[in-house]
C-alpha cells in the first residue's frame, strides 16, 4: 500500500520539553488532523520490535486505520510520541532505532522536534531520573558521563546539544522535513504552535479558539519532595519498584506528599538553589550548540533563555 499521499508529522519529543501540553491541548483537539492520543501504535510500530523483528510493512499496518481515516477526511496524520525521541540516560539509542524505523515504514514524514533550554530541562530530567528510582545526587547525576564509552545508564549531556540532534535528523529525512520548535516560543501564546506548524503541515489543524498557553501539564516535584525520593530510592530495589502496586509507602508516593505540603516560598527557594547548582556545573557547555541552531532559527533562542555566547569570568 502506498502511503505518500498522506502527510505525516511525527513529533519526537523528547521529554520534558513540553510534550503533553502539546498533546492535551493542541493536537487532541485539533479538528484538521488525525490523531492518536494513545502511545501504543507507535510504541507497536516503532519500539517493541526485537532486533530483526521489525518491518515497514508491519508498521503500516499498525497505522492502516489511521492512514484510512486520514485519505478519506483529506487530513494529515499527527504521530507524536515523546518515547520516540530516547531519554539521555538508560534508553540513549532509542532515538537512533526509532528514526531510522519511522524513515522506512514513513519516508514522507515530516519530523518536529521540540527543543528546551538545556539548565531548565536538565533540572527537569533529574526529577525524572529520581521518579524511576535512581538515587544520585544532583551533583553527581550532572557528572556521572565520564567521555569514556559505555552502556551504562548516566546521564549524556550531548544528548541536548540540539543543533545535532536537528542535523541526525536531517541526515534520515532531508532539511525540509525536519523543524526544531523552542517549547518557550511555543508556550509563550495561542497562536505560535499553529502558525508555524500549518506552513509545515501545508494544511490548517484547526485549532480551538479557547487554546489556553502557558499551563504546566506536569510540574517537576519540590527539591523537599526530590529529596525524599531520592533517599527512599536507596532503601528500595530500583529494579523491583514497578513489579509492586503501589503504596502510601512507596518512593514515588512520599514524594508526592511531600510534593503537596510544600509551601510555594520553599519551592520557589529550593528551585533556586538547585539552578545555581546547575548553573556553574554546565558553564558554557551548550553555548557552540545553542548558537549554531540559532543561525538556522528564525526564533530568538538568547531571548527565551538559551545560552548562545561564552559566559566572562
Amino acid at each position: 500500500m502506498q502511503q505518500s499521499d498522506v502527510p505525516i508529522l511525527v513529533h519526537v519529543g523528547p521529554h520534558k520539553t513540553g510534550t503533553t501540553w502539546l498533546q492535551k491541548n493542541l493536537l487532541s483537539p485539533a479538528r484538521g488532523i488525525v490523531y492518536e492520543p494513545s502511545f501504543e501504535p507507535s510504541h507497536a510500530a516503532f519500539l517493541l520490535p526485537r532486533y530483526g523483528e521489525f518491518t515497514p510493512e508491519a508498521s503500516r499496518r499498525i497505522y492502516a486505520p489511521l492512514l484510512e481515516q486520514a485519505r478519506a477526511d483529506g487530513k494529515p496524520l499527527v504521530i507524536s510520541d515523546e518515547a520516540l525521541g530516547g531519554w539521555p540516560f538508560g534508553q540513549r539509542f532509542l532515538r537512533e532505532i526509532a528514526a531510522e524505523r519511522i524513515a522506512l515504514a514513513f519516508p514522507q514524514a515530516r519530523i518536529l522536534i521540540t527543543t528546551r533550554e538545556q539548565d531548565a530541562l536538565l533540572l527537569s530530567m533529574y526529577s525524572e531520573y529520581l521518579r524511576y528510582g535512581f538515587s544520585s545526587s544532583l551533583q553527581a547525576f550532572l557528572t556521572q558521563d565520564t567521555g569514556k564509552p559505555n552502556l551504562q545508564p548516566v546521564l549524556d549531556l550531548g544528548f541536548y546539544e540540539w543543533d545535532r540532534v536537528r542535523e541526525f535528523y536531517e541526515s534520515i529525512f532531508g532539511a525540509e522535513q525536519v523543524l526544531t520548535v523552542p517549547m518557550e516560543w511555543g508556550l509563550a501564546a495561542p497562536t505560535n504552535y499553529p502558525s508555524i506548524l500549518e506552513p509545515f503541515l501545508g494544511r490548517p489543524l484547526g485549532v480551538p479558539d479557547d487554546l489556553e498557553i502557558g499551563q504546566v501539564a506536569r510540574p517537576s516535584l519540590s527539591s523537599w519532595a526530590l529529596e525524599v525520593l531520592r533517599r527512599a530510592n536507596m532503601l528500595h530495589p530500583q529494579d523491583t519498584r514497578y513489579l509492586h502496586r503501589p503504596s502510601r509507602l512507596s518512593p514515588n508516593s512520599l514524594a508526592y506528599q511531600v510534593d503537596r505540603i510544600t509551601p510555594k516560598a520553599a519551592r520557589k527557594r529550593g528551585k533556586q538553589a538547585m539552578r545555581a547548582i546547575v548553573r556553574p556545573m554546565i558553564g558554557d557547555r551548550f553555548a557552540d550548540s545553542n548558537r549554531r541552531l540559532q543561525s538556522r532559527s528564525s526564533h530568538d533562542l538568547a531571548a527565551l533563555g538559551y545560552l548562545l555566547n561564552p559566559t566572562k569570568n
